[in-house]
């Protein structure tokens, strides 16, 4: 049988058709953009067909405090940031980043301290791949090309577009240093009105974004009334808010073990056999 593709882009109904999308039992219904909070979002991608080759890859957990103390004289807050990615035959890459952003539209990153480091299939670090930063807006080379009050990331986004107004035809333009290590110009966000969506046979409503800019495929973004970001959605790939991702990436990762585990004791056997 010929599989089926799934012939769009990632979208809310896509997605819950697939059973990956649409269930807000777990959420909670109190929600301040403006307080302390945590989100959990899990990672998934798609290889472009419905019933195969489709994965929870990894999960990001974004955890924001209030702080009263200003930095470099501007009112701010701060994100905890822990993203996970499991790879292909176990490899797993760990992200984690103290930031202190500014508390204006884009939620600019002032300073920040950054960790990447990657875990071989047999539990041994690599320290080869290893990177570990404490940077800011006025003294990283790369930003050196922009205003430093035009700049967003990746993660502070986030964080951002849960503060904004729901307005049609709002545009907000920044430059995006994707994961604090690259900067991506003339990027726009935009207020596209309600997405149409159902939810066990009841109109729910979701607050639609939409970014576009140079170095990064399209960005949709879903809200609840609520201003929280319950979707993020890019070609093949999708953020899914999620407080079980935590345990579904372990999962995976078990399952990748098990596989690397298999292959491994193969390779011993046709080695074996050689001699």
């Amino acid at each position: 049988m010929a599989r089926k593709r799934l012939g769009s882009p990632l979208s809310p109904n896509l997605l819950k058709e697939m059973g990956e999308f649409g269930e807000f039992s777990q959420i909670k219904k109190d929600f301040n953009p403006q307080g302390n909070w945590t989100q959990i979002y899990r990672i998934w991608g798609t290889h472009g067909y419905f019933d195969t080759k489709n994965h929870t890859t990894g999960y990001l957990k974004i955890d924001r405090k209030v702080i009263k103390k200003e930095v470099q004289g501007k009112k701010t807050f701060t994100l905890e940031i822990v993203q996970k990615m499991v790879n292909d035959d176990a490899f797993v890459n760990t992200i984690e980043a103290h930031i202190w952003c500014r508390l204006n539209k884009i939620a600019t990153p002032l300073k920040w301290n950054f960790t990447s480091q990657f875990i071989d299939p047999d539990g041994r670090a690599m320290p080869e791949m290893k990177i570990t930063e404490e940077s800011g807006i006025n003294s990283n080379q790369a930003l050196k090309a922009v205003a430093p009050e035009t700049i967003s990331s990746n993660w502070s986004l986030l964080e951002a577009i849960q503060r904004l107004e729901f307005k049609t035809n709002r545009i907000l333009s920044f430059n995006l240093f994707e994961n604090l290590r690259a900067l991506k110009k003339n990027h726009e966000l935009t207020y596209r009105g309600v997405y149409p969506f159902k939810y066990k046979n009841k109109e729910v409503k979701l607050q639609w974004f939409n970014e576009i800019g140079n170095g990064v495929l399209p960005y949709e973004y879903f809200l609840d009334d609520a201003h929280r970001v319950l979707l993020a959605t890019s070609l093949n790939k999708a953020i899914i808010l999620d407080d079980n991702a935590e345990a579904a990436v372990e999962k995976r990762l078990e399952n990748e073990l098990k596989y690397y585990q298999r292959e491994k004791r193969q390779q011993s056997q046709d080695q074996g056999g050689k001699k």
